[in-house]
């Protein structure tokens, strides 16, 4: 008679451990990528320049 393949008889098996593979392997690079953009980033530093206002006079009530 004629042999069946391996696939033929486990393709549900099969296809559920190709899609945890891939779901495994794009977890980890979103969240290398993530750490990565973390670790890196810098905080803005913010200088203000100094403003030269003019003095009022106070006003007499």
């Amino acid at each position: 008679m004629w042999k069946k393949r391996f696939f033929s008889s486990h393709s549900k098996s099969s296809a559920i451990m190709v899609s945890l593979v891939i779901h495994a392997v794009l977890i980890v690079v979103a969240g290398s990528f993530v750490a990565v953009r973390v670790i890196v980033k810098e905080d803005p530093t913010f200088e203000a320049k100094k403003v030269k206002r003019p003095k009022m006079p106070p006003k007499k009530i």
